[in-house]
């Protein structure tokens, strides 16, 4: 009678560790470190102009940017594109204003008269090299005006 007792005993003690094991080890989420947590995501927001301004043709405009989590290596290109191209006619300008800028989060843009009267969109891009290779971006997150 007491060997079964022990023998219980030992079984119940199995099952728990192998439940404990299960639940510890299988169930728990596992963290993969090759992939960046979404605080750890690689991120870049434009600052300014980031929609609703008003900037004159031939003025000097700061443009800024924030990045997070990207190497110190990465360069940065800023582009621009009309917000509601017209159906009749094409981009009339270059849509890249900066390219391999170093990533400090800001630079001078001097508003050329290339550009017509209208509602536009940034764009930066951080890149680790050209031909551009993990790219991250972002845009403007409403048109800003270009008037004369």
């Amino acid at each position: 009678m007491k060997n079964n007792k022990l023998f219980i005993l030992f079984v119940l003690l199995v099952l728990v560790i192998l439940f404990v094991v299960f639940f510890v080890f299988y169930k728990t989420p596992r963290v993969n470190n090759n992939e960046p947590s979404v605080n750890n995501k690689p991120s870049i927001t434009i600052l300014y102009p980031n929609g609703g301004e008003e900037i004159k043709v031939g003025s000097t405009v700061n443009i800024k940017w924030e990045t997070k989590n990207i190497p110190s290596g990465y360069k940065v290109s800023v582009t621009i594109r009309k917000s509601s191209p017209s159906t009749t006619e094409g981009q009339e300008f270059d849509p890249i204003i900066f390219v391999n800028l170093d990533n400090d989060g800001n630079e001078d843009w001097v508003v050329s008269d290339m550009y017509k009267e209208g509602d536009y969109l940034l764009g930066v891009t951080s890149y680790e090299s050209i031909p551009i290779t993990n790219s991250i971006s972002d845009e403007s997150d409403a048109p800003f005006k270009i008037v004369k």
